[in-house]
């Protein structure tokens, strides 16, 4: 420490503007500090609601895609049951005509079996 008191005061009064600098270097880096959160709060904030939004977004057009697809799926399966109810018609359709070649070969059968049966008495037996 000086000797002097001049030299006292001005030692004094470069403590006191050192102190003075420090303080506003401190207040300044704590603004900053302060500044710094803020913004690093409003930027979280900021994120978080652009992922909720693309979130929404997905799930619109999640909604949308799955939409469309439950109707191909009812379009589908209308489609499924009219062909199958054409197969089924197409299968009762075969049966029918079994049915009338069933008959149709019977009737021949039959007629085919009187006719021999007519030629059969018409011709003379033969005598042994």
């Amino acid at each position: 420490m000086p000797q002097n008191p001049s030299c006292c005061n001005i030692y004094i009064s470069d403590q006191i503007n050192e102190e003075q600098a420090r303080t506003r270097r401190d207040e300044t880096l704590e603004k900053w500090k302060q500044l710094y959160f803020a913004i690093k709060v409003e930027l979280d904030d900021l994120i978080q609601r652009t992922r909720q939004e693309e979130r929404l977004c997905w799930k619109t057009e999640e909604e949308d895609v799955l939409l469309e697809l439950k109707q191909e799926l009812t379009t589908k399966e209308e489609r499924i049951e009219l062909l199958q109810a054409k197969l089924a018609s197409m299968e009762h359709q075969e049966l029918k005509r079994e049915r009338e070649m069933d008959i149709l070969r019977q009737s021949l059968r039959i007629m085919s079996h009187k006719r021999r049966a007519t030629k059969l008495q018409q011709r003379p037996i033969r005598e042994f």
